[in-house]
């Protein structure tokens, strides 16, 4: 064995240099498993962002990075903790509303993106739904695909402990005469009555902090000139009302 070894050092070849490459692989592990962790860390920085824009710090929204956030749940009852001033703006409003921590309403919502929005307001936060989401032309009957929207709504009264308030909202187009309905105030009470009773029926909402109002083209957001600003004003709004 001495021997074999004398004659490797006499021909030149280094009996350790197999370690030069083991480092290298070595090197490459260690530079691949920083880059997963870098990866993997992503999401527990965007929950800071999120966290820290509540409140511009921890405060009452302290949390610990190892700790998971599941389906926007924790988010949703530590907004009942802050006052108006203190709510974030509304990207974050509609990444906490909207579920987009849970894929299946994340899946849901990203095909209604245009149809349904989330806003801040003086009087709180108010879910916007366009009309044709939820009705029919001219009806007031809930349509069956709009269930799973108004199910995470009915998650989200559930969690944020605050009044709510379903306005019906038409365009000022008369509604046709023969249908069941004289006036686009009688249609906009009917379907918010008809959002109200899902909410309370079949997802189970407390009935006692609803207040319901028919607004019928009292309230445009659109003109009622154009085809497009007519679809804008048709819409349920659900207004969760932060009162101090």
């Amino acid at each position: 064995m001495a021997r074999k070894k004398k004659k490797q050092q006499e021909a030149g070849l280094d009996p350790q240099a197999w370690m030069l490459t083991f480092s290298d692989l070595v090197t490459l592990l260690l530079t691949f498993f920083v880059l997963l962790l870098s990866m993997s860390s992503m999401d527990v920085k965007r929950l800071q962002e999120i966290f820290s824009s509540f409140t511009g710090g921890k405060g009452v929204l302290e949390f610990s990075e190892k700790k998971k956030i599941t389906q926007g749940d924790t988010e949703l009852k530590k907004l009942t903790q802050l006052n108006l001033a203190q709510l974030p703006k509304e990207e974050i409003l509609t990444d906490v509303f909207l579920g987009r921590s849970n894929p299946q309403f994340n899946a849901v919502f990203q095909n209604l993106i245009e149809d349904v929005q989330v806003k801040r307001t003086p009087e709180g936060v108010v879910l916007i739904f366009g009309s044709k989401i939820l009705f029919d032309p001219g009806q007031a009957k809930i349509k069956p695909e709009a269930l799973v929207p108004l199910r995470r709504v009915g998650e989200i009264i559930k969690q944020v402990d605050r009044p709510v308030s379903v306005e019906g909202h038409t365009d000022s187009t008369p509604v046709g005469n023969g249908g069941p309905f004289v006036s686009n105030w009688d249609l906009s009470m009917a379907r918010a009555l008809a959002v109200r009773d899902i909410l309370v029926d079949k997802m189970g909402a407390n009935p006692m902090r609803f207040r319901i109002a028919a607004m019928a083209d009292s309230r445009p957001v659109a003109t009622n000139d154009t085809p497009e600003g007519r679809s804008q004003n048709r819409r349920i709004e659900i207004i969760f009302q932060w009162v101090d």
